[in-house]
């Protein structure tokens, strides 16, 4: 789970708004995203482990961080309203 702070999302925000004025307009990249493909990255070629296995996600946490979360087998992870971390078991 990438995060970013506040200084990197008005960042973001403000590049989008004004990529939005121009007729072709260039992909904005998310900080929190891009740490989180990053770290995914050094995981499956670093240390060896099936990319299949990981999922990328953002966070609403403040900070120039990545949370990394292992699930076990069976279960899913999930995130509520208040960004604090739930298990939850297969129906």
């Amino acid at each position: 789970m990438g995060e970013s702070d506040a200084k990197e999302k008005a960042k973001t925000a403000k590049e989008q708004a004004i990529q939005a004025k121009h007729k072709h307009p260039k992909p904005v990249i998310d900080d929190a995203a891009q740490r989180g493909v990053n770290t995914k990255d050094y995981l499956v070629t670093e240390k060896g482990i099936d990319a299949s296995r990981i999922t990328v996600a953002t966070g609403t946490t403040d900070g120039l961080t990545v949370e990394d979360y292992l699930v076990p087998a069976g279960a899913t992870f999930t995130s509520d309203v208040n960004g604090q971390l739930r298990w939850m078991k297969p129906q």
